[in-house]
């Protein structure tokens, strides 16, 4: 089983592959400050635990994110 996917919480280290992701995300919408790595660190931060990221387990490569927060961001999964 070599395309199996793994759920993790999201790290600040993640956010260059996990940018790169959403960058390709049809409707998306990214926005130049809410989506800087500083406020994706401070999300991180406040919300440690509705924060993740779905990768393969065998290349460690992201292919999904969710990020909880409460402070008026958009959803996207």
């Amino acid at each position: 089983m070599d395309n199996q996917i793994i759920t993790r919480k999201m790290q600040a280290e993640d956010y260059p592959n996990a940018y790169a992701l959403w960058q390709q995300v049809p409707g998306m919408n990214l926005r130049e400050f809410d989506d800087s790595f500083e406020e994706i660190s401070r999300l991180l931060r406040f919300n440690p635990n509705f924060c993740f990221v779905a990768e393969t387990k065998t290349d460690k490569q992201i292919i999904g994110s969710i990020l909880g927060a409460t402070d008026g961001r958009r959803g996207t999964i």
